[in-house]
């Protein structure tokens, strides 16, 4: 949906600009998109949220991966160097 038809206030501004001598649907459509293309929207944010996702995993996975061999101890010496 739209932002706009969701407001509060929404309503008490279509009774106030609404022409009622005239079909309501020219003037909500002036509001924003086909509820087809609101769709067609929704899809395709949700692909790009998952495709995104994806990579932060992949991105996440190799850092974990780097640090962890970062922070290992390959060897320990004493005072003496050895």
């Amino acid at each position: 949906m739209v932002a706009c038809l969701s407001h509060v206030s929404f309503d008490k501004f279509v009774r106030e600009h609404w022409d009622q001598n005239q079909s309501i649907v020219p003037f909500l459509k002036t509001f924003g998109t086909k509820p087809q293309e609101e769709s067609l929207q929704h899809q395709k944010s949700r692909h790009d949220a998952i495709r995104d996702r994806d990579h932060n995993i992949s991105y996440f996975h190799k850092s974990t991966i780097v640090q962890r061999r970062h922070n290992q101890v390959e060897a320990l010496q004493n005072d003496e160097g050895t």
